[in-house]
């Protein structure tokens, strides 16, 4: 015959390590979603936050007006380059404070002569 012998104490003890290794688990796998999540922020919006450069360089102007808003500066273009025009977001103010000062910034989408959008880059600075 076979003697079992269950200890309280030595219950208590296990379900309380299985609780632990449940939370730490969940802890991990929370981790790894935020961490998956950033990241695939930063695969899409690597320019400027504000702005999903993937959404952005296989659309028209007037999808990108109705998903942004109206553009701050659009420019035409007549040149033998490969960009006719440009469209522009202003991202961010100028300040000219003594110790913050910052030049403006601007998000500048190149379209092609069929109106797609074929780049996107930002400039710091005056923008004319």
């Amino acid at each position: 015959m076979v003697n079992i012998k269950f200890s309280v104490k030595g219950t208590f003890l296990m379900s309380r390590i299985k609780k632990m290794y449940v939370i730490i688990i969940a802890a991990v796998v929370l981790i790894a979603i935020i961490g998956i999540g950033i990241w695939q922020f930063r695969v899409t919006h690597p320019t400027h936050y504000r702005f999903n450069d993937k959404f952005v360089i296989v659309s028209t102007k007037e999808q990108i007006i109705d998903r942004y808003g109206d553009f701050d500066y659009f420019y035409s273009v007549e040149s033998l380059t490969e960009a006719v025009a440009e469209g522009v977001y202003q991202v961010r103010e100028r300040n000219d404070s003594f110790f913050f000062y910052r030049l403006e910034q601007f998000y500048v989408i190149d379209f092609d002569e069929n109106g797609r959008a074929i780049s996107v880059r930002i400039e710091e600075g005056e923008y004319w």
